[in-house]
């Protein structure tokens, strides 16, 4: 597959992956929280295969001296303050470990199939417990 079919059958995977998304979970039905607490993404598994996701960071992973601050592109980073000097820091990479997968599923862009892997209700997060990824 050329570089520049991966970008339109990235493109095409994703359409059907949100189209999905919402037949599950129409926008009506979105928390409050949804909207500034997730993010989603996805990555070619083979050919015509692509794996999605929709997830959430829970407010856990920030440890001593970790804040989350509102940035100037309208989305937050980590700031990490140090306990002894208070020097702070602002961290440009470092993907939490603990991510709450809300929906995961597997786009096949030849099929024009969907796979559903894994699906929270999402009546059953507490929004106050995630960090906002956006604004």
């Amino acid at each position: 597959m050329e570089k520049k079919d991966v970008g339109r059958g990235f493109e095409d995977a994703l359409r059907i992956f949100l189209d999905s998304f919402l037949e599950v979970h129409p926008k009506k039905t979105w928390p409050s929280w949804f909207k500034t607490c997730t993010t989603y993404g996805g990555q070619r598994e083979a050919d015509h295969r692509w794996r999605f996701s929709f997830s959430a960071v829970p407010r856990s992973v920030l440890g001593p001296g970790d804040s989350w601050e509102a940035d100037k592109n309208g989305g937050y980073v980590l700031a990490r303050t140090d306990m002894e000097t208070g020097e702070k820091r602002y961290v440009i990479s470092n993907a939490p470990s603990d991510v709450i997968t809300i929906f995961e599923a597997i786009v096949d862009i030849a099929m024009k199939t969907v796979l559903i892997v894994s699906d929270r209700d999402l009546g059953t997060i507490n929004g106050d417990d995630l960090l906002p990824l956006q604004r």
